[in-house]
């Protein structure tokens, strides 16, 4: 690349199109997690200044007209201020919101595509604006292998339990490993800027937060750019006793965007709050990955009596949005992952984060990261289920789109990314949004898929998500947590001289055709090949075993000729009205008592089990899809397994929230139906913590259901789910409960 050459990427750009990065011939460029991406200092140092330019670019260029490519910009597609983005028409008179609809995941990937593509493009600029010619080579050379990052919370960021207490290790086990990643919340890095490249300068963290533009700023831009009214927002309304709202500015920040605030850190990001909350929820997160996209989950077909596989069984729609569906099948989505995701990094104590709000996420940094793991997400339910897509043609809950016409789906447009000069936008069942491998992830990898290669999918999903399920030992396979300890923006400490960081990812390799899950090691100081190493997968199998010998001998059953054991498990199954309350909120479930004085911190109480985060922006926003449908059901999952097994009178801690020390015997339906019925209760919060009223009206309905679980084997290596039972009883009679 010539120093003032224009990229592709640039010259679409400057036509208002969105198109992929694509890697030159004989180079591959991977979409890392973000603590393997920051291991490469070159790409780190590009990376960083490339997006703190997006900050600093004026809403308007030169010429004086909107700057549509700027941070501001793009992130407005997602919400406020409801611009008309480059002159591209609001889908549906007003927002390009996809929320609840069977297009999220494919109208997020040409966003993602279009924000990589911004960040690369001030990433060439900044390469070629070194005028040492080793270090312009050195930058340029990094921008071939850029990619955006994704931030998966179920990986582990510490090595040890340091700072926890020892109830909590005792209750919890390795769950301390978890966290948020430590380049996300550091408020300064250390970058080398193209007039002094050979010194290492502190500057603010663009990763950290992003500072709205003032009003006169918007205002000095032109009078096509619009400011953010902020009581369009759901953030700042608060509900009164008598089930009014009321706007209160003071509720979040309007000056930047922070992460689980509180009234202690003035409404700034309280990281010690948000880390406790990672901590504590990360396995059920994990848990419901597993679900959502394991090939082996058995259901009963209620028609034909026979027993199905679930994921290759239920239709699209059910894995892709949060919208209730009367399918049978209905669980575990993707939309309703990413909300939970969402809310546990936007909700605080006393206040609000942007992260919560539908609105005005897409100003937070983290959404980026976020939104990328979200589409990786896509690209292996897409790997495993190729057969599952978007149907051409078929409309859905009677959608309209501007006109007034029937919206049909696969073939609407993606407003407002532009796929030619011209004007045409995007459709989902464009071979750029559909192909999967074009996404550049290094999981599930680039090569093309048969059956064979679906297993090692199902392999890989074994061996990163399992052990996170039941916080056993994360398998040495997974190689985390990384080494952080040479990353320069970290340390500031120069990297140039020591020996070459070596960036170890997963791929699927085609090898003499056979398909295989490989470890690759690039050394991104040197050109030379990516080398490929067989990955020993039995060690997933060693925890899996290692889990089922700890728990009692009650809480398995042995089947007759059938190895290994089956274990019996739990999950909480929600369904709400999604704009019952003004906005995001959440609702947690507990076993035992439950402190309503302290409802802000429900999300890091010791005794819950885990949350649905309800990510819905404020009726009247100015949505048009919202507004249209907003008498719709919101459906979600809340695994109860994992902390099922705290209470058995074998677990360490056992019966340590309870106040008379009560446990069960095992997990089965004779021990944990009346003990959940006695103990499992609910309730429901906004996102700055605040308990909401008039639950009655909002729809709420809970049951609990268990399945048999077949553990992982070699001829199944993600095991086997059995068919759901109802138990009504345990809720029924109590206020969102189900069957009485």
């Amino acid at each position: 690349m010539a120093a003032s050459q224009k990229t592709a990427s640039q010259q679409a750009k400057d036509a208002n199109v969105v198109t992929a990065i694509t890697s030159k011939p004989g180079k591959n460029a991977y979409r890392l997690e973000i603590d393997e991406f920051i291991q490469d200092n070159a790409v780190t140092n590009l990376f960083l200044l490339g997006l703190d330019a997006m900050y600093k670019n004026s809403l308007s260029n030169k010429d004086g007209s909107p700057n549509w490519w700027s941070y501001y910009s793009l992130s407005g597609i997602h919400g406020l201020p409801r611009e008309n983005w480059a002159g591209i028409k609001q889908d549906r008179n007003s927002g390009y919101c996809h929320h609840g609809m069977d297009t999220f995941p494919t109208w997020h990937r040409p966003y993602m595509y279009q924000f990589e593509q911004a960040v690369y493009n001030n990433m060439v600029a900044i390469a070629q604006s070194y005028t040492d010619q080793t270090w312009q080579k050195t930058y340029l050379d990094a921008c071939d292998r850029f990619r955006l990052p994704y931030w998966d919370v179920c990986m582990p960021r510490n090595k040890t339990s340091d700072g926890a207490t020892a109830k909590v290790i005792a209750a919890k086990g390795n769950i301390w490993r978890w966290g948020f990643p430590k380049v996300l919340k550091t408020k300064n890095v250390f970058v080398r800027f193209p007039n002094s490249p050979d010194q290492l300068t502190s500057m603010a963290n663009p990763l950290y937060q992003f500072s709205f533009p003032s009003s006169t700023e918007v205002k000095t831009a032109g009078d096509s750019r619009s400011q953010i009214n902020w009581q369009d927002a759901g953030l700042g309304w608060v509900q009164l006793q008598d089930g009014r709202w009321k706007f209160d500015a003071s509720r979040f920040r309007t000056d930047y965007t922070a992460r689980t605030p509180t009234v202690a850190s003035k409404g700034e990001s309280d990281y010690v709050f948000l880390e406790e909350a990672i901590q504590l929820q990360t396995q059920v997160m994990a848990t419901n990955i597993w679900h959502m996209l394991n090939p082996a989950e058995i259901g009963l077909n209620q028609l034909t009596g026979r027993s199905v596989k679930i994921n290759q069984a239920k239709p699209w729609t059910v894995f892709a949005s949060h919208a209730a569906t009367s399918d049978e099948f209905a669980a575990q989505s993707l939309e309703s992952w990413h909300d939970n995701i969402h809310n546990l990094v936007g909700s605080g104590k006393g206040k609000a984060g942007a992260m919560s709000d539908p609105s005005v996420a897409a100003f937070e940094p983290v959404f980026w990261l976020h939104h990328n793991n979200i589409d990786r997400l896509f690209a292996i339910f897409q790997a495993l289920y190729p057969d599952k897509y978007v149907t051409p043609g078929q409309a859905k809950r009677d959608a309209m789109d501007e006109n007034g016409n029937p919206m049909v789906l696969g073939a609407d447009q993606l407003y407002p990314f532009r796929e030619t000069a011209d004007g045409a936008c995007y459709t989902s069942i464009e071979a750029a949004v559909r192909d999967w491998k074009g996404t550049g992830f290094a999981v599930p990898g680039v090569a093309d898929l048969n059956q064979g290669g679906r297993d090692q999918v199902a392999v890989y999903l074994r061996d990163t998500y399992y052990w996170a399920t039941d916080a056993a030992e994360p398998p040495k396979t997974l190689i985390w947590p990384k080494d952080l300890s040479h990353v320069e923006a970290l340390t500031g400490k120069s990297k140039t001289s020591a020996k070459p960081v070596t960036v170890s990812i997963k791929a699927m390799s085609m090898e003499a055709g056979k398909p295989t899950l490989v470890a690759r090691s690039l050394p991104v100081a040197q050109k030379q090949a990516v080398h490929d190493i067989a990955i020993d997968a039995s060690i997933s199998i060693a925890s899996v075993q290692k889990v089922m010998n700890a728990l009692p001998s009650g809480a398995s059953l042995p089947i007759a000729h059938e190895a290994p054991a089956k274990m019996r498990t739990w999950n909480i199954n929600l369904r709400v009205k999604k704009y019952a309350f003004n906005g995001s909120f959440n609702v947690h479930f507990f076993i035992g008592p439950v402190d309503e004085d302290k409802s802000e911190r429900f999300i890091t109480r010791m005794n819950e089990v885990g949350f649905s985060g309800i990510f819905a922006s404020k009726p009247g926003s100015g949505c048009t899809n919202c507004t249209k449908n907003k008498d719709m059901v919101y459906e979600d999952t809340v695994p109860l397994t994992s902390k099922l097994t705290e209470y058995l009178a074998s677990s360490p801690g056992a019966g340590t929230f309870l106040p008379d020390g009560r446990t069960i015997q095992s997990l089965e339906v004779d021990q944990v139906v009346p003990f959940l019925k006695a103990n499992l209760t609910w309730r429901v919060v906004d996102t700055s913590g605040a308990m909401l009223h008039g639950v009655e009206q909002s729809g709420l309905e809970i049951k609990v259901t268990d399945r048999l679980f077949t553990p992982p084997s070699a001829a199944e290596p993600l095991g086997t789910y059995e068919a759901s039972e109802v138990h009504s009883e345990i809720t029924a009679g109590k206020v969102g409960g189900f069957g009485g």
